[in-house]
């Protein structure tokens, strides 16, 4: 699994190379302009649901022994 957090100027992004796998709040996932990375972005610290934030974690460890695939 590869994770990533990225602070930009104007949001912070949470980012998944798995995320092609993921099945939870997938419609919350931001693929802008990127072919492989998925992530949750947040513009305020109000926007992060804890409840979302853990629950892709989790999913994200789940599928950490699954392969990269295009």
């Amino acid at each position: 699994m590869f994770c990533y957090f990225n602070q930009s100027k104007d949001y912070v992004d949470i980012g998944f190379w798995n995320a092609s796998h993921f099945t939870k709040h997938t419609e919350l996932l931001v693929s802008e302009k990127r072919k492989k990375i998925r992530s949750l972005r947040y513009f305020k610290l109000e926007d992060i649901n804890d409840k979302i934030l853990k629950a892709v974690l989790k999913e994200a460890y789940s599928l950490r022994d699954i392969k990269f695939y295009s």
